[in-house]
């Protein structure tokens, strides 16, 4: 039931974009962090294959899921993409894969323009970045739980100092 009313979304998003016209769509996930938070609106508008370039914003349709990804490479006729924060190329794509491509953040009321030369920074970044981040989450957690987990049980264990008198 999910997949035809998907589907369906997709279909009437197709249907705007080869009338020229732009989308307004509703990202969810995190895989995009922190360049799009999960519940961000971002426009879309039509493009070809050939009018992809490395570090685009490409929305695709890809064996049942939607991608809103950057384009990691295109050689013309078919294209990769990748999160931001992933470390895994997502399956290749084609002209009939594609849905459009993202153009604009909507912040507000404004629509902020998305730089290709950002996004192809960004591209090549997240690569090491993921391999970065991943490892400093660990270390982040560990911490949490042992300094912040030694403070309060040292709370517990030692009286204050007003309790010490009584």
């Amino acid at each position: 039931m999910d997949n035809v009313i998907l589907k369906t979304k997709i279909d009437v998003y197709q249907d705007q974009l080869k009338k020229n016209k732009k989308v307004r769509i509703k990202v969810t996930g995190n895989s995009m962090l922190p360049f799009l938070k999960n519940g961000e609106v971002i426009v879309v508008e039509p493009v070809t294959v050939k009018n992809l370039f490395p570090g685009d914003v490409a929305l695709t349709y890809i064996q049942g899921s939607v991608f809103c990804h950057r384009v990691f490479k295109n050689n013309g006729r078919v294209f990769q993409t990748k999160g931001d924060a992933l470390t895994l190329l997502d399956p290749p794509a084609t002209e009939e894969n594609l849905i459009g491509k993202a153009t604009a953040r909507v912040v507000g009321l404004r629509n902020m323009k998305l730089a290709r030369i950002t996004g192809f920074l960004i591209s090549r970044m997240s690569i090491i970045a993921a391999y970065v981040y991943i490892p400093l989450r660990f270390i982040k957690r560990i911490f949490k739980k042992v300094i912040i987990g030694e403070v309060i049980r040292d709370e517990n264990t030692h009286p204050k100092q007003g309790q010490r008198d009584k």
